[in-house]
């Protein structure tokens, strides 16, 4: 079976650039302040008001923030970097390999890769957040555990330099399950992909439609009879837990995974 590499920023933008525009609207940039679950459903924004009879709520770990499967979501940080491109003979150095990509079988194992334009990208952080925010200037800190895994990994490219370092979160459960369906009269959600959401909310997202449609199926048959994300005990019982499971999982995996 064949696979490929998907640059989901990419698939993103063109997925929005393509969507129909005389039945698609697309705001960016433009936070929701406030939203009011009644009758219709409110979102007030920082432009103006969108008012619906539904709504779905593609928010993933940031859907507890609307009131909806509190105790249930994980917010993880991931970062990743990207080096400078290869000259010729470091690009020799390591072989002249056809662009590449490696994924651990350890769901919090690292990522490496090489590109089309000869950059060596790595991702091997993860760090559990029980606020779903980016502290200011710490992606310095994770800039200096992807260079050291590159060294650690191409000794023979010691002059390497990281051009981009960045970050994001994805949602994790309990249970390893994706939250889908219904969360209340008007409110519909598909939540969580526990770190592969490029393929799970391609699937759960297309089976969302089709049940606001009343486009029955034995897919989306399969995906209602999930099990929904378990329940987490509060805090400090869940920080201990939690950090328990990272530094375990660390210790297995050696210092940068």
């Amino acid at each position: 079976m064949d696979s490929v590499l998907v640059n989901p920023a990419a698939l993103a933008r063109g997925l929005a650039q393509t969507l129909p525009g005389e039945t698609v609207t697309v705001f960016e940039n433009t936070p929701v302040l406030r939203a009011d679950f009644g009758q219709q459903v409110t979102l007030n924004t920082v432009s103006g008001r969108v008012i619906a009879d539904n709504i779905i709520l593609a928010t993933n770990v940031f859907t507890s923030s609307f009131g909806f499967l509190k105790s249930r979501l994980l917010p993880f940080f991931l970062t990743a970097s990207l080096t400078r491109p290869l000259s010729d003979d470091e690009f020799s150095l390591i072989g002249r390999a056809k662009d590449w990509g490696l994924i651990s079988g350890h769901r919090m194992g690292a990522t490496v890769r090489l590109t089309d334009d000869r950059r060596i990208f790595i991702r091997n952080t993860a760090d559990c957040r029980f606020t779903p925010h980016q502290k200011a200037g710490e992606l310095d800190h994770f800039r200096r555990i992807h260079e050291d895994g590159i060294a650690r990994r191409f000794p023979m490219l010691p002059g390497l330099k990281i051009e981009h370092t960045w970050g994001g979160f994805v949602c994790m459960t309990r249970n390893r399950t994706t939250a889908f369906g219904q969360l209340s009269r008007n409110v519909f959600t598909s939540t969580a992909y526990n770190g592969s959401g490029v393929s799970k909310a391609s699937l759960f997202g297309k089976l969302l439609a089709d049940k606001i449609a009343g486009a029955g199926s034995s897919e989306l048959t399969a995906a209602e009879e999930m099990a929904p994300p378990k329940w987490m005990p509060p805090r400090p019982i869940l920080d201990l837990g939690v950090q328990a499971a990272v530094l375990s999982t660390r210790r297995h995996l050696g210092k940068d995974g």
